[in-house]
This record gives C-alpha cells, structure tokens and sequence, in this order.
C-alpha cells in the first residue's frame, strides 16, 4: 500500500498544493490526508469527519485504488454532499412547517410564538446558506465530469 500512497501523493501534487511542514510534506484533498515524512513512507488518512486523522475505510480505500485517487475521492465527496443536501432540505422542511404552526397558533401564545418564528427565521437562513454551498458543490461536480 506504500507504494500506492505514494503514486497517490504524486498525482495529487499536480493539482493540489503541498505543504511543508518541519517533519513532513502534506497534501489535503476534500478531506483525505496524504502525507510524506521525507524518509520514504507514504500515509493516507481521512479526516472528513472529525480533525483526528483515522484510517480510511476498506470501502472508500477499494474505489481509490479502483478509479484512482482524484476520481475516487471527488465521487466520494460527491456522495456525501448530496446526503448532506438532502438532510438539510428536510431540516429547512421541517422548520417552515414549525413557523407555519407558530403563526397559526399566535392567538394562544403571541410571545412564545414569535420566538419561534425568530428562532426558525435564523436557523432556516443557516440551512439555506449550507444548501446553497452542497448546491453549487454538486454543480462544480456534475459540470467537471459532465454528468448533465
């Protein structure tokens, strides 16, 4: 797998910029890790998730080494973000329909009501910005590989 991290490295190098740091070179491509320790060893990590660097899974390591790095991992955050998109959209669903619930029931409760509204006002303007990014995400996706 040394072998191929490093090809990896490589290849993404061409179109990624390579940091350097004091103990190793390191390239971060949509959430993957690669990095060289300048003494031959090569290592991949996934870092999408959270900031501690795991081990990329089987799954994910099996599309890499089958569509090569570039490809693989622009599906993979292609697949991602649009489950990502869809989320979002239901979360955006579900607070209009609790804002809707709001104004109808402001006779009961003006007070509380309004706070809701407010607070679903602000959280929808969150939700929309975060679609908009997935939406131009999976634009940029579907232009570069021409799947329109």
């Amino acid at each position: 797998m040394k072998g191929e991290v490093k090809q990896w490295f490589i290849e993404v190098s061409r179109v990624a910029q390579v940091h350097n740091f004091k103990h190793q070179d390191a390239i971060f491509y949509k959430g993957f890790k690669l990095s060289d320790d300048r003494k031959g060893s090569f290592e991949l990590y996934d870092v999408r998730k959270s900031d501690d660097y795991t081990r990329v899974k089987p799954k994910d390591l099996k599309k890499i080494r089958s569509m090569g790095f570039i490809l693989a991992v622009d599906e993979i955050s292609y697949r991602l973000t649009i489950e990502r998109f869809k989320t979002y959209r239901k979360k955006a669903e579900l607070l209009y329909a609790k804002k809707k619930r709001a104004n109808k029931d402001m006779k009961k409760d003006v007070r509380l009501n309004k706070k809701r509204i407010r607070n679903a006002d602000k959280n929808i303007d969150v939700l929309v910005d975060q679609i908009l990014l997935c939406q131009s995400r999976i634009n940029q996706h579907e232009s570069k590989y021409k799947l329109n």
